[in-house]
Order: structure tokens, then C-alpha cells, then sequence
């Protein structure tokens, strides 16, 4: 019913952080010496407010130089994946849809009254549609959505296996805890 997505956290994220953090500290202090020149003496509180501006600086200075320094993000070095070739793409076994056929749909999810669903234009498959199944995943999709999908990745776009070899790619995200 409800999802939750993480987000990964930009080195601009943990500055503005300290920002909060600072502001909230200083907007403190504000508070102190407005209360220490409203109940005391006047001289002491202007002497107060010295020692706690300069204090205050200080820790400032002090709380953005111990903060690490920013990193510009880092590209990861994984190859470019171009796709597979059209002859490649037409190796892939195709046929037309029948519900209830008996073709091996193991890996594919079937959706609402047990029809297939094409995961990547999200619509459901009717019967007589052009259906291109996977061959190490199991998982099946309209031929024209795959093959524009193929045309620039090398990787089911359902669970990230290697179209070619099998085997997960980099790309798949790790289990949830």
C-alpha cells in the first residue's frame, strides 16, 4: 500500500545540515542576551554579550573548519552500455499471446483476472499481441517495447539480469533490509 523511497544523500545535504544546525544554536544565543539586557544590570549584560558574541564566533570558525570538505561526486567507472545489436535482439524467441496456452510464462507476473502485463509500458497484454519472452529471466514483454528497451541497455528492465550471459548486472539494487 505505501512505498518509501530512499534517497541518496548529496554532499550539498550535510551542509545545509550544519546550516540548520548553526542557525539554530545562534537563533539561542539571540535569545540569551536579549533576556541578559532586559534582567540585568546593563553593564554586566553588554559585558555578557561581548564574551558570548565572541565565544559564539569562535565556535562558528571553529564548526565550519571541522567540517569535512566537500567532494565533487564520483562517476563510476562502469562501461557504457550500448545496448544489444539487432541481430542480437533477434535471436530473442517471440509469439503471439495466448492466455491460458501453456507457454512457459514462470518469470513473468501476471496481473489483475491473471492476465501478463508488459512492464514497461504498463499496459495489459491482449490476446494476439507480439510477446518476446527473455531467455535467462523468464520475463515477457510486447516485442516493440523490448526491443526500443534492448536497443539501449543490455539488462531485463524488470530485474537487471544480463540479456546476454545471464548473470546480474551491476546496476540492481540491493535486497531491502
Amino acid at each position: 500500500m505505501f512505498e518509501v523511497h530512499f534517497r541518496r544523500r548529496r554532499p550539498t545535504d550535510a551542509r545545509s545540515e550544519r546550516c540548520s544546525k548553526l542557525f539554530l544554536i545562534w537563533s539561542t544565543v539571540v535569545a540569551v542576551i536579549v533576556v541578559l539586557c532586559l534582567f540585568v544590570n546593563r553593564v554586566w549584560a553588554a559585558v555578557g554579550t561581548v564574551l558570548i558574541l565572541l565565544f559564539m564566533i569562535g565556535f562558528t570558525w571553529y564548526y565550519y573548519q571541522s567540517a569535512p570538505p566537500e567532494t565533487e561526486p564520483v562517476e563510476e567507472s562502469r562501461p557504457a552500455d550500448n545496448g544489444l545489436s539487432p541481430s542480437d535482439i533477434a535471436e530473442i524467441p517471440s509469439f503471439a499471446y495466448q492466455k491460458n496456452s501453456g507457454n512457459d510464462l514462470n518469470g513473468s507476473d501476471e496481473g489483475v483476472g491473471g492476465w501478463l502485463q508488459c512492464a514497461v509500458c504498463i499496459a495489459t497484454v491482449k490476446e494476439g499481441e507480439m510477446m518476446r519472452q527473455l531467455p535467462m529471466c523468464k520475463h515477457v514483454f510486447h516485442v516493440k517495447c523490448i526491443d526500443k528497451w534492448l536497443g539501449s541497455h543490455s539488462t531485463c528492465p524488470m530485474c537487471r539480469a544480463d540479456v546476454k550471459t545471464g548473470e546480474l548486472s551491476s546496476e540492481q539494487p540491493a535486497p531491502p533490509v
